[in-house]
This record gives structure tokens, C-alpha cells and sequence, in this order.
């Protein structure tokens, strides 16, 4: 199958763009729910409350990055005075002491979980998009030449390396997968695949594994400590290319996970935001008393895709609400179906009329 290709070229922080055509394809599977997107741990000097809430302060900026995908949210008015606050969203927080089992100097380490809902509707009163926690895997074929050795990158091997890498996804909310390299591995890829980027080898050693997107790097060390990197992504028939020059393997991985970071925020943020607006009809059982009224509405507000609520009738245990998204009904189901307590009840036969049948469960 014949595919535009979108080309990315980027050299001293430029980036340039090339239309081409080219044979690729597209890998199709259900995205990752990604965990723990509402938290972040940070350095902290003392449990001081100074200290403490300062720490909070970084914690919440690395959060709203990774939930907008935007890298320079913080240069948003809105969003400075949102890190101020910082401290009113914590739901929980925690210490520990890194370092100590290895022997190395101990480096406290302070663990924020924030409220997601809260954060959601001070994002959106500032009229800023927020990705949600569903996003698309991504598996990573990265080939490594460090002068005196060749490798592709895993974890057994290399695990500081993979460590690393993993983290730097964490950090910006993405899903990474990094092949086992067992024989199946060994015996449908080789190091000259990735760094020849022969797209049909890495293709076919990807089907196994079912990601959405499917990362290629080539790390080359140059004199000193300079190294040089090249990028692909493939997502969905289209391609994009970039190159940088790091001061370390590790920074390189890191720059990767960037630009990665960056042109899916493009599609599923920007994309999303250029949704047109739908409406939908939602009735939901099992609705014991007010604290179940409050806590539904407060959800699905939260809910990133939600527009407006409007509860249209309320009737013992049942409500029915009329709900406006910017995405479609498989994107609402998806959203509702990430709720605890809220139970999809509709059979395919039964939703055709737009209409979506959930029960609230204890």
C-alpha cells in the first residue's frame, strides 16, 4: 500500500520538512491506558514544608507537561499561577531514601500523587486541552554502535541503559515496549535492519508484539563523548524522521522520547482539540443517594473529552444525561469505561440508537 510519508529532518534544532511517497504500513491495536499519569517523583532536600511544597511545585510541572503534551506549557500565564498552587491538588504524598541498598549517598526522594479531577478543571477553565490517560504503545528497535561494540538495546544486556529509557517514557506519560530479543527476535531482525532502517524487516519482526507505533533509532558515538542520532516514528501509514547530536547514549534516548512525545501530542491533543462537538445520550442505574449524584457528576466532568453535562431526568435509581464530547461514541465508551464503579450494561443490539446504558456498582 502506497502512503504519503511525512518526513521530519532536524539539524541544529530545525526542523525541516520533506514530502516523499513510500511503502509502509500500519500496525492497528488498542491503545494503553497509562497508570499513575497524575504522579511524579522529585528530589527534596527536607521534609521542611518549604521544601516540601517547592518539591510539589516541580512535581506538578513535570505532571502537567506529560498531561497536555506540551513541553512548554510552563511558559503559559495560566499554568504559572496553576504551579503556584501547586499544593491544594496533592491527594498524597510520600518519602523515601534512594541509593541506600547500593551504598551510594542516600538522596531523598518525595512521591506526589495529585488529584486528577481538580487538575482536569483547572485545565480546561484555562481553555487548555488535556491528553488523556489513553495513549498508543510504542515499541523501540534502537541499534547501537559505541565504536568498540554493536548492540541493539535490551534489558538484559543493558539494563542501565533500559532503565533509563523506560524512565524518560515515564516521565512523559508514554507506554514504552522494548523487544525481548529471544530467538524469535534474533532469528526476524539484525542490527544491520535497524541501521539500515529496512522497514519491511522491522515491520515483520514488530507484528509480534501489536504496538501502535513502532520507534527506530540509530545511536553512532563520535569522537569524544559526541554522539549521533537518527529517528523514526511509524504510526498509522505516516513517518517521521529526525536527527539530533547528544553528549551521551543516555541523552540521546532522552531526545528520542521527545520528538516521540511531541508528534503523537500533536495528533492525539491537537488532533482531538479539531473534533467536531457530538452529542449523546447516557442513562446510568444504580444511583443510591446524593453522594452517588455528586460522585457521577464529578467523573464524568473530569472525563478529558466531556464538554457539557445535562442531567435530563432522575427517577429512583436511574438518571438519564445528555452528554456533548469532542470524539466519537467509541472514544466516549472508552472514557466511561475507565471509570471505577461505572459498569458498561448495553448490548451492541441495544446502543444503536446512540444511547449508552451504564450501572454504578459498589
Amino acid at each position: 500500500m502506497i502512503w504519503l510519508q511525512i518526513v521530519w529532518f532536524k539539524e541544529s534544532g530545525v526542523r525541516f520538512l520533506y514530502l516523499v511517497f513510500l511503502a509502509v504500513w500500519a500496525v492497528s491495536s488498542a491503545a494503553v491506558e497509562v497508570k499513575d499519569l497524575y504522579v511524579s517523583e522529585v528530589e527534596v532536600a527536607s521534609q521542611s514544608p518549604e521544601d516540601r511544597n517547592g518539591a510539589i511545585r516541580l512535581a506538578l510541572a513535570d505532571i502537567l507537561v506529560k498531561v497536555t503534551g506540551r513541553r512548554d506549557i510552563r511558559s503559559e500565564a495560566a499554568i504559572q499561577e496553576l504551579i503556584k498552587s501547586g499544593p491544594r491538588y496533592v491527594r498524597q504524598y510520600s518519602y523515601r531514601e534512594d541509593g541506600v541498598a547500593s551504598g551510594e549517598s542516600p538522596q531523598r526522594k518525595l512521591l506526589v500523587r495529585f488529584d486528577s479531577f481538580a487538575l482536569n478543571e483547572a485545565l480546561n477553565a484555562a481553555g487548555i486541552e488535556v491528553w488523556s490517560e489513553e495513549r498508543p504503545s510504542i515499541l523501540a528497535w534502537v541499534a547501537v554502535d559505541g565504536g568498540a561494540k554493536r548492540y541493539l538495546l535490551e534489558s538484559e544486556n543493558h539494563p542501565r541503559l533500559t532503565a533509563f529509557f523506560q524512565k524518560a517514557a515515564e516521565k512523559r506519560g508514554l507506554p514504552l515496549l522494548l523487544p525481548l530479543m529471544d530467538l524469535v527476535d534474533q532469528s526476524a531482525i539484525s542490527f544491520n535492519d535497524i541501521w539500515g532502517n529496512f522497514d519491511d524487516r522491522i515491520a515483520q519482526a514488530s507484528t509480534r508484539y501489536g504496538a501502535d507505533t513502532i520507534l527506530s533509532g540509530r545511536l553512532l558515538k563520535k569522537s569524544g563523548s559526541r554522539w549521533q542520532v537518527e529517528w523514526t516514528l511509524y504510526q498509522q501509514g505516516d513517518v517521521a524522521h529526525w536527527r539530533d547530536e547528544a553528549k551521551s547514549a543516555s541523552e540521546a534516548l532522552a531526545l528520542g522520547i521527545d520528538g516521540t512525545f511531541d508528534l503523537l501530542a500533536e495528533r492525539y491533543v491537537i488532533g482531538a482539540a479539531q473534533k467536531e462537538i457530538e452529542q449523546y445520550e447516557l442513562r446510568v442505574s444504580g444511583i443510591k443517594g446524593l453522594d452517588d449524584f455528586v460522585w457521577l457528576t464529578n467523573r464524568i466532568k473530569a472525563l478529558s473529552l466531556i464538554e457539557t453535562v445535562e442531567w435530563r431526568e432522575l427517577s429512583g435509581e436511574s438518571a438519564q444525561l445528555s452528554l456533548t464530547i469532542k470524539g466519537d461514541k467509541q472514544a466516549l465508551r472508552r472514557a466511561l469505561d475507565s471509570v471505577e464503579r461505572l459498569f458498561l450494561i448495553t448490548s451492541d443490539a441495544e446502543d444503536q440508537e446512540g444511547e449508552l446504558f451504564y450501572q454504578i456498582r459498589p
